[in-house]
């Protein structure tokens, strides 16, 4: 619990039982009541180490990170959570950001990390010339458009979202993959909503990678973010 108001962490997750394990105890800070992870059809013990780490484990049928993670965030607004933060299972993030997030949302409804500029960025992690460049490119795009200018980066999954400001954005998210990320920036700064970027830590994957793998792959990524901030 973090100043009175119930607070859960997110994880969507397709094969991910080699870091679902340390990612779920890295956020289980004491201002987090639960972490929900979302099992995406996975063929390993992805839910089975979850579970074991003690966090609620949901199975999500429809395959896709869209499906996934939409169904997190329902499984939070019904279990009547007041904040809720997304990450990945992959250990890209860390739990200790997490009372960073919760501070920039205590006046605001919406909180998102970046990668582009930030001073924790670990050598080694997925965040090359190529995507900081890419990133930044389709963030200043999205802040001319819908009136965030600051924004420098439209990827990063790490996020904090109040409860109201999820309620009434929830029913129009139905990007997939990585488009998803932009879309919800966009429904919060629609729905008049007050926003912070602040900068996160991010490392190198642990796994395989499942959206990121090729340049030719991020293009095409951005390419749909593109898509999904001019409403195509």
């Amino acid at each position: 619990m973090y100043a009175g108001k119930r607070v859960c962490v997110v994880i969507p997750a397709w094969n991910e039982e080699e870091p679902i394990s340390a990612t779920i105890k890295d956020f289980q800070t004491k201002e987090v009541d639960d972490v929900i992870v979302i099992d995406n059809n996975s063929t390993d013990n992805t839910a089975k180490v979850a579970n074991a780490a003690g966090a609620t484990v949901i199975h999500e049928p429809i395959q896709g990170y869209g499906a996934a993670i939409r169904r997190g965030l329902r499984e939070a607004l019904d279990r009547g959570y007041d904040l809720v933060i997304i990450t990945e299972a992959d250990q890209t993030f860390r739990g200790l950001d997490v009372p960073r997030l919760l501070r920039e949302i205590r006046t605001r409804h919406f909180a998102v990390g970046t990668r582009t500029a930030t001073p924790y960025l670990e050598e080694g992690a997925n965040m090359g010339l190529f995507l900081v460049v890419g990133n930044i490119a389709v963030a200043k795009l999205l802040g001319l458009l819908h009136g965030y200018t600051p924004l420098t980066d439209v990827g990063c999954t790490l996020r904090v979202i109040r409860r109201e400001m999820l309620e009434a954005i929830l029913p129009e998210l139905n990007a997939e993959g990585a488009s998803f990320s932009p879309q919800m920036i966009v429904k919060v700064l629609r729905y008049g909503g007050k926003m912070k970027e602040i900068p996160v830590h991010y490392l190198t994957r642990v796994g395989e990678a499942k959206i990121t793998t090729s340049k030719v792959k991020a293009f095409r990524n951005g390419l749909q973010m593109i898509k999904v901030i001019l409403n195509l």
